[in-house]
């Protein structure tokens, strides 16, 4: 168990670290908060019902209203209701949040190629998105 923790309490810092310069980097340059840059990246594969969006984004539904309310009212995307059911709302990238996505994304890259990120070759990295996904596999998908 000591080197369970260890290895959770080193992996809690190093991501925290890489969480706030990323953050930063994107709420100053482009508006976004991590969190959108999730959801826009959930949405890559088409429109998801909201309840979906939720559960990938690890949030309950008023959290994901929130992201969704304000990456709508930036027009990155569009909310319509669920043709198969009256009650559910499917959420869409616009053309906009496509271009934001990949915006973010090479801001993202640009910031981990650079500095103190560069400790990862990109053969260990994958390694590392095996063993984290092993042992975590709710919402893996990518950014």
């Amino acid at each position: 168990m000591r080197a369970q923790r260890s290895a959770v309490m080193l992996l809690i810092h190093v991501a925290l670290n890489i969480k706030s310069e990323l953050e930063e980097k994107l709420r100053s340059e482009q508006g976004l908060f991590l969190s959108d840059t999730r959801a826009l990246s959930l949405l890559t594969s088409g429109q998801l019902r909201m309840s979906d969006l939720a559960r990938g984004l690890g949030l309950s539904a008023g959290g994901a209203t929130k992201v969704v309310g304000r990456l709508e009212e930036m027009g990155l995307l569009a909310r319509e209701p669920d043709s198969d059911d009256r009650r559910a709302t499917r959420v869409g990238l616009t053309d906009s949040g496509r271009d934001a996505l990949k915006a973010a994304a090479a801001l993202i890259d640009g910031t981990l190629a650079g500095g103190n990120h560069d400790f990862i070759s990109e053969r260990e990295a994958e390694q590392l998105v095996q063993l984290l996904t092993s042992v975590w596999p709710r919402g893996t998908s990518a950014h």
